[in-house]
């Protein structure tokens, strides 16, 4: 490329310089050959594309949990989850642009993007200011506004980059005061100096004392990286291709407020700068240059009149002279290259603003991108060119020789001098083992960055669903128990009825006495003829049961009945009848004589033409005077009450019988009349 433009110089020192562009000398290095830590590589090729065609542009970015938050070119704070599904948080703009090269001037351009200590999010839009906003809820607000907040007197400018201390203070980028980002080739190009580093104190109160500087008149200020315990803020210069440091802190005080080299002559201009786990340093390089293809400011650092002309030119590219080559690095603690990360043809990048490290994973951004790219951690330079050696254990011998006296590590001893080493021998390491154990171990922290989600929330399911399922089981169980429950109280129930059944049934056959009676039917007719010794007449008593009509004739003397009278007289004259449905019927006597009291007497049977008697002949007083104590005895068992029950129906049914008992004068009239008549 540069020799189609060294053969257009005549043409271009014709071109008019645009108004108010004033380019000046820039002097770099010789551009650095691709050999040793910047060897050619294919590494950032292989980088796979996240969310891709949902994001528009990202410039920066930070890395949580497998959540990406990052800025696009639409104005837009999106988060990435591991799935790839973007959620918008914020718009920091007045109107949102849907595409890339939009007037990012009304749309917003989020550039640096942060995480500060109480897990807010911290962006610089390089038109609007610095913002801090909520990951969750997406509600911002507006730390540093451009339009009201000048620094001695010029205005903020193109803000890009930002860093945050442990104790609030926001340390950023003003890349320039006089072009803003659309015009970002006339930076380079011009080689102005207009830049500086800000920092904003959240501590003040005056909100036009808060913004302050710390560094001026840098070309092209770009990323900002603090270190782990805040000692030091290096700052890349992007055309100049190096960073410098600033010691912050009180330690060392020597190095208070001073400013030197960290890193020069790297392969490209500096884009980003981000600390990595392990203390080393990724910086994005936007524009490559090295040995075989030089930049636009290699080439004509000497020439502004003709890198004026070119700052004319419509084709950013052509201008630039910028070559199809993706690259980031890694630089030490020290400020050496460590590795690098190349993409020769410009397939997958060919240009990087910033590389984020989380568990082992590279999330990679480009402005000219629509995806985030992420891939594994190479095995580190370090390990692949370990080579197996073979070492002995520690010995000691006799002589003049050096020992490692007291030293861990040190435990061979050299010569032939006396002495003893002491220490840990070195541990025989494969890299082939070394190189396999490094691939499991990022195998596990890429599954635990992109996968641990998903697989938490299939944890969670499944537990609610076997809870679910055991509280289902448990009330079928509960429910079960209760119909047992109930079946068992049924069969007590009915059990205790049978019981109490057939208790009654035991009781009623156990109380019911069978009546010695002399039955006839309706139409016989029962007399008691008494012989010479006859003292009165019988006395006839009738008994109807529902199922038929039977007369029942008992027959007693006299003097029964006179004991008779008398005891009716105390129990009472009237005799209660019990009927069954069955028809069965017991007579109850309560204060007569029954018929079984009236057993010891002759019973006679009198037909309608003539009677039969039949009597006790040579009946006397004294037996009369048995019969008459047989019908006390009768009359006193006749006290407990013979009760009838109807098995059939179980009803009870009381009928008051008639008084079949005589007084004592009327039963003597009728013996008198009896006697006289038989006479």
């Amino acid at each position: 490329m540069a020799h189609q433009i060294a053969g257009l110089a005549g043409i271009l020192q014709n071109i008019q310089i645009p108004a108010g562009v004033f380019p000046r000398v820039i002097e770099l290095p010789p551009p650095p050959k691709l050999e040793g830590p910047l060897a050619p590589n294919d590494l950032l090729s292989q980088a796979r594309k996240h969310a891709f065609n949902k994001v528009l542009g990202p410039e920066s970015m930070v890395v949580y949990k497998g959540y990406v938050y990052t800025g696009q070119a639409d104005g837009w704070v999106v988060e990435i989850s591991p799935f790839g599904v973007v959620r918008k948080l914020a718009r920091l703009a007045l109107r949102t642009c849907g595409r890339l090269g939009a007037a990012e001037g009304a749309c917003g351009r989020p550039m640096g993007i942060r995480l500060d200590s109480m897990g807010f999010l911290i962006v610089a839009d390089a038109y609007r200011g610095i913002f801090r906003v909520n990951p969750r809820s997406g509600r911002y607000r507006q730390l540093v506004n451009p339009r009201l907040q000048w620094v001695n007197k010029r205005p903020l400018g193109y803000i890009n980059d930002l860093a945050v201390a442990k104790d609030g203070t926001i340390f950023f980028t003003s890349s320039s005061t006089k072009w803003s980002l659309p015009k970002e080739k006339n930076i380079v190009l011009e080689g102005e100096n207009t830049g500086r580093v800000l920092f904003y104190n959240p501590r003040e109160r005056r909100w036009d004392k808060q913004v302050r500087e710390l560094i001026i008149n840098m070309t092209f200020p770009n990323g900002l990286q603090l270190a782990k315990d805040d000692s030091y803020l290096l700052v890349a210069e992007g055309t100049m291709s190096r960073i410098h440091r600033i010691w912050l802190g009180p330690k060392p005080p020597e190095k208070r407020n001073r400013i030197e080299l960290f890193a020069s002559n790297l392969p490209g201009v500096v884009d980003n700068i981000r600390l990595s786990p392990r203390g080393t340093f990724w910086v994005g390089i936007s524009q490559a240059r090295h040995r075989g293809q030089p930049s636009v400011l290699d080439t004509y650092g000497r020439q502004p009149r003709l890198r004026g002309a070119l700052i004319a030119l419509k084709n950013n590219r052509l201008a630039l002279e910028e070559p199809r080559l993706g690259m980031a690095l890694e630089l030490s603690g020290q400020g050496q290259v460590i590795r690098s990360l190349q993409d020769p043809q410009g397939k997958t990048y060919t240009g990087v603003s910033e590389v984020q490290e989380e568990n082992g994973i590279l999330f990679i951004a480009s402005p000219d991108r629509a995806f985030v790219g992420f891939m594994k951690l190479p095995p580190s330079p370090a390990t692949t060119a370990t080579t197996t050696t073979t070492t002995t254990p520690p010995s000691t011998g006799s002589g003049t020789g050096s020992s490692g006296s007291g030293s861990t590590g040190s435990g061979s001893t050299t010569g032939t001098g006396s002495g003893s080493g002491s220490g840990t021998p070195p541990v025989i390491q494969n890299p082939k083992v070394l190189a396999f154990l490094n691939q499991i171990r990022n195998n596990i922290m890429r599954m635990t960055a992109h996968r641990v989600k998903h697989v938490v929330l299939v944890l969670v399911k499944q537990l609610i669903m076997a809870k679910r399922q055991a509280l289902i089981l448990r009330k079928l169980a509960e429910d079960r128990e209760e119909d047992l429950q109930r079946i068992r109280e049924a069969l007590k129930n009915m059990q205790q009825q049978q019981q109490q059944q057939q208790q009654q049934q035991q009781q009623t056959t156990t109380t019911s006495t069978p009546a010695r009676t002399d039955t006839t039917t309706a139409a016989e007719t029962t007399s008691m003829a008494d012989g010479p010794g006859t003292t009165g007449p019988t006395t006839t008593t009738a008994s109807q049961g529902s199922a038929g009509a039977t007369t029942t004739t008992t027959m007693t003397t006299a003097a029964d009945a006179a004991t008779t009278a008398s005891g009716s007289g105390a129990s009472g004259s009237d005799s209660t009848t019990l009927a069954g449905s069955g028809g069965s019927t017991d007579v109850t006597s309560a204060g007569t004589t029954s018929a079984t009291a009236a057993a010891s007497t002759a019973t006679s049977t009198a037909g309608e033409g003539g009677g039969t008697t039949s009597g006790a002949a040579g009946t006397s007083d004294s037996s009369t005077a048995d019969t008459t104590t047989t019908a006390a005895t009768a009359s006193t068992t006749g006290a407990a009450a013979t009760t009838t029950t109807a098995a059939a129906a179980g009803a009870e049914t009381t009928t008051a019988a008639p008084d079949t008992t005589t007084t004592a004068a009327a039963a003597a009239a009728a013996a008198t009349t009896t006697a006289a008549s038989e006479e």
